[in-house]
């Protein structure tokens, strides 16, 4: 695939992920953007940073109710 068409790719396939998100959830425009800047600034500083979500959050010490 030609430098050109893996652009065009990419930002096809960005501007339909942005669809999607926006009409299956309720998230403002502000927050989108606020989202790509932090991936930008991602991209940009050569960091992809991968996590686990962990079930207690950190709040050690307190008791479920």
């Amino acid at each position: 695939m030609k430098h050109d068409e893996q652009v065009d790719a990419l930002y096809t396939d960005l501007t339909q992920l942005l669809a999607r998100y926006r009409s299956e959830f309720d998230l403002h425009v502000e927050t989108m953007i606020g989202c790509m800047e932090f991936v930008k600034n991602d991209l940009l500083n050569g960091a992809i940073v991968e996590f686990e979500v962990d079930d207690d959050f950190g709040f050690e010490g307190l008791d479920d109710e």
